[in-house]
């Protein structure tokens, strides 16, 4: 039977991310990064292809039972002589994070631990003494907030060698709409997961990548049972980078069309848009639902462009 080699973990946001990185620069990490800043929550494991779905439920449940947690990234620490490694120690809500940790800790991914969980986030994995001296001094007192929001599950690539970002789940109870009719399950997202980009025809994207041109804003609608199995049926799909807030794409699967899905993505999207600070979004690109569509749900044309207000 096939296996795949997956572990959970959490991953900063992207302006987190980009300090991390650079503080792996700075303590001579060699370019490109295999695997980005994390702090693990289930080491490494082969999961057989017949055992997917009850990881699935494992890691829905898990986050959907704790809400985001507020930690904090401070001084270098190192597990040397074994491993030599220079790490950031975690600080802030560890019970919310161990709550999290042992509810994934079960099934199919319960594997025994060498080591007892020491939450951190490794920035060399094994260097010479010197220079972990010298990164504790230059890290010491260091400190960063840190707002939790997703458990990633990440995949090992054996080409070119690298773990990729697979899935994202949202800490806490989803949002569920349509109760009493069309009920939908509504996840906000920082990555493109394969599932949205086959429905919406556009590229899978983790939700960090580099160098960082856009960050994905997703939302996507899923079906009962609620708990990220369900059935996708639809996604939103846009783009966040400096230049304001885009919607690429909106799709419905083909056998909810019709039932007002639609119109909950798009109302679900501007608000994680306005949620990140934005005033105003636009709509372009091929996979976008039409402009008659967009504009009974409040955007307008401006010199060829549709804009919304927020």
């Amino acid at each position: 039977m096939a296996r795949t080699r997956l572990f959970v973990a959490l991953l900063p946001d992207p302006a987190l991310w980009s300090v991390l990185d650079s503080y792996r620069r700075s303590l001579g990490v060699s370019e490109p990064f295999r695997i980005p800043p994390h702090v693990t929550l289930v080491p490494p494991v082969n999961v057989a292809s017949g055992d997917l779905d009850e990881v699935d439920r494992i890691l829905a449940d898990a986050a959907a039972a704790v809400d985001p947690i507020d930690l904090e990234l401070r001084e270098a620490a190192t597990f040397a002589p074994s491993p030599p490694s220079v790490q950031l120690t975690v600080h802030g809500d560890l019970v919310a994070l161990g709550t999290l940790r042992s509810a994934l800790i079960r099934g199919t991914l319960d594997r025994p631990g060498r080591n007892p969980f020491v939450p951190h986030v490794t920035l060399v994995p094994s260097t010479e003494q010197s220079q972990i001296d010298a990164a504790l001094q230059a890290l010491d007192g260091n400190l960063l907030p840190w707002r939790v929001r997703s458990v990633h599950v990440l995949e090992r690539h054996h080409d070119p060698g690298r773990w990729v970002t697979v899935a994202e789940l949202p800490l806490g109870r989803p949002a569920v709409v349509g109760r009493g009719g069309v009920v939908s399950t509504m996840r906000t997202l920082r990555m493109v997961p394969m599932p949205v980009a086959d429905l919406c025809s556009v590229a899978a994207r983790g939700p960090a990548e580099t160098p960082v041109e856009y960050e994905p804003l997703v939302v996507a609608a899923e079906a009962d049972p609620g708990d990220g199995t369900g059935a996708l049926q639809g996604a939103a799909v846009g783009l966040v980078s400096g230049g304001g807030v885009e919607l690429r794409a909106l799709t419905v699967a083909e056998p909810d069309r019709g039932r007002g899905i639609g119109a909950r993505l798009l109302s679900a999207w501007c608000s994680a848009a306005a949620d990140l600070g934005a005033t105003v979004v636009t709509a372009g690109g091929a996979s976008v639902a039409g402009g008659a569509f967009l504009e009974r749900h409040g955007f307008t044309t401006v010199s060829g462009v549709l804009v919304r207000a927020l």
